[in-house]
């Protein structure tokens, strides 16, 4: 007749059936006979309508207002604070910085600067500093700083490249 896959399904879908209308049935037939005992009072005053039904008595419900708690005020700082502004002596640059085989040493191409300018060039990751004579980019140049590969090894590795660096004239 079934398989037993479909009796297996079957029964529980049955039992399912006849389990929750018999459980509706008689959770609403307990709250109707806790109703009937009369659990609860009724509290008529000159603010609540008549009919309301409280488990308060009218000696607890009082004319109170309600209480509103406010946190603890906070100080407010005294005067202005003090900022720490670093000086202004000289011009800092932030530009990207690579490497350059064909350069020899001590020597940078930048699209900024002027030619002939010695600079000083800090790697803003670890603060390492060199110092370069800075010659005119060529045209191709797309980066903002080409060191020389040996300059540049000591400001990172070379696998570090382009590297964030500042540019002090």
């Amino acid at each position: 007749m079934f398989e037993p896959n479909r009796r297996r399904f079957l029964w529980p879908v049955i039992v399912t059936l006849i389990a929750v209308p018999v459980i509706w049935w008689a959770s609403q037939r307990a709250e109707s006979n806790d109703s009937d005992a009369g659990a609860t009072s009724t509290v008529v005053d000159g603010s609540a309508a008549a009919g309301s039904t409280s488990p308060l008595s009218p000696e607890l419900v009082g004319d109170y207002e309600p209480v509103y708690l406010d946190g603890p005020e906070g100080e407010s700082p005294p005067g202005i604070a003090d900022i720490a502004v670093p000086a202004q002596g000289e011009l800092a640059l932030y530009q990207n910085a690579t490497y350059s085989s064909a350069l020899p040493a001590g020597i940078c191409t930048a699209r900024v600067g002027q030619v002939g300018e010695r600079v000083t060039v800090v790697n803003l990751e670890n603060n390492r500093s060199i110092i370069c004579l800075v010659q005119l980019a060529n045209a191709e140049q797309q980066e903002d700083l080409v060191l020389s590969r040996a300059a540049f090894l000591k400001l990172a590795d070379l696998t570090d490249a382009p590297i964030p660096v500042e540019l002090r004239q």
